[in-house]
């Protein structure tokens, strides 16, 4: 026990980094082998346009289930509204449309 020798401040600074740099290589092989990049699987994209008859049905639930996980089926029903412009609340100038 009495022999003990002494790093200087450059062999210090020289494991350190050696212990850094493995372990920073061992984080990322981690990362690489087990975590892995995501995958990032595009939707197509389903709008469906309705009125009060429509709002009020499961037919986008249902044609999310007939089309299955790959599609993003989403519902832009508005309750008494028309595709005429020349009436009271025509579609395309609703939020739903705008969104």
């Amino acid at each position: 026990m009495g022999n003990v020798r002494k790093l200087t401040r450059a062999q210090f600074l020289l494991v350190c980094t050696a212990t850094f740099l493995i372990l920073s290589l061992l984080t990322a092989a981690f990362y690489v082998s087990f975590a892995g990049p995501q995958k990032t699987v595009d939707k197509h994209r389903v709008a469906c346009v309705g009125d009060s008859i429509s709002l009020g049905s499961n037919y986008t639930i249902d044609l999310y289930l007939m089309l299955g996980s790959s599609y993003n089926v989403s519902n832009f029903d508005v309750s008494g509204a028309t595709v005429l412009l020349s009436t009271n609340n025509p579609y395309l100038k609703t939020g739903n449309f705008r969104s």
